[in-house]
């Protein structure tokens, strides 16, 4: 069994596949350990949620300087999961159907150049029957993608219209997950195949005793 040499507690996934599951090795080894985190984390959203909404996008920082990054990236999901109580509480409040949605996430660090500050890749997992779109960018109008936008501007401790360009939703940014649907496994798949890459080894600096992947709890 190959392990980091940077941290020998990490276990290298040398094969092809994890759990039967293509896996992305495009840019090398894979970390085994993050990979059964990130494995649990999504099963876990599907046993409470049978519809999982599965949202990816990046969160960057400003050059320089740069803050505390654990310090950061957990400032960053308190408020979000801040701004889905308030929603739902605003929801009953007004008499609306409000349904159940335990936010669920994965994370991890990145920084190529030690001059330049970390980036952070996340992935975010929702009831599907509460939060069904990301939708777009509109202050007028609260949405996923400005519940997202503002918990990173409260954890940069800034305004939302100064950290435009720091949250970024790349392309297919949305996995619709059903357990009940006959297409199952195909999804299943494809959002743990584009998961996989937060399990690489590259681009990461072990040794400045920082944590650099997290999933939430079960």
């Amino acid at each position: 069994m190959k392990r980091l040499p940077e941290n020998t507690n990490l276990k290298l996934l040398q094969e092809e596949l994890y759990k039967g599951l293509k896996v992305n090795h495009n840019h090398g080894y894979l970390i085994e350990n993050y990979l059964d985190r990130i494995y649990e984390c999504v099963t876990a959203s599907l046993n409470r949620y049978p519809r999982t909404l599965m949202i990816r996008f990046d969160l960057r920082q400003f050059n320089c300087p740069w803050g505390d990054s654990d310090t950061l990236i957990s400032k960053f999901f308190k408020a979000l999961n801040d701004e889905i109580r308030w929603d739902q509480e605003n929801k009953r409040r007004q008499g609306k159907r409000v349904h159940p949605c335990e936010l669920r996430y994965c994370w991890v660090k990145e920084q190529p150049d030690v001059n330049r500050p970390p980036h952070y890749h996340v992935a975010i997992f929702l009831n599907k029957d509460a939060y069904h779109k990301l939708g777009s960018f509109n202050a007028a109008s609260e949405t996923m993608r400005l519940r997202i936008e503002m918990s990173w501007a409260r954890a940069l401790e800034c305004d939302i219209f100064d950290i435009r360009g720091l949250v970024e939703f790349p392309k297919n940014a949305i996995y619709e997950l059903n357990r009940n649907s006959p297409n199952y496994f195909n999804q299943f798949g494809k959002a743990f195949y584009r998961l996989s890459y937060f399990a690489k080894a590259a681009t990461k600096l072990y040794r400045d005793g920082t944590r650099w992947f997290g999933c939430s709890s079960k």
